[in-house]
């Protein structure tokens, strides 16, 4: 169920719905996985350490 993942904060930069999911190990969220929808196909476009900056739209090809 990818639409139940939040909406990214980088969202506002891109022209399609960008969402996020936080992994790790132990409970432990240690990094993001950045993700769009694509009819039934999930694509990930990135998948960053939650201490990284934010995101910029060149970061997501």
């Amino acid at each position: 169920m990818p639409e139940s993942y939040p909406f990214a904060s980088e969202n506002h930069k891109t022209p399609y719905e960008l969402r996020e999911m936080h992994v790790g190990l132990s409970g432990k969220t240690t990094h993001r996985v950045l993700f769009r929808i694509q009819s039934d196909t999930i694509e990930v476009l990135a998948i960053r350490h939650v201490a990284s900056d934010s995101v910029q739209s060149d970061d997501l090809a």
